[in-house]
C-alpha cells in the first residue's frame, strides 16, 4: 500500500524461497519502510 492505496498484488506464487528483487523502469527509485508479508 502507498498512502492507503493498494498498488501491487500477487497471486498463484510458486516460489517459496530465494531472493527478492525490486525493479524500477526509467528512473531511480528509493524505498522507505518496506514491509513484507509472508504468503500462506
Amino acid at each position: 500500500h502507498v498512502n492507503g492505496d493498494l498498488v501491487n498484488h500477487g497471486t498463484n506464487c510458486t516460489v517459496d524461497k530465494g531472493q527478492i528483487a525490486l525493479q524500477a523502469e526509467g528512473a531511480e527509485v528509493e524505498f522507505r519502510k518496506l514491509e513484507l508479508t509472508p504468503l500462506e
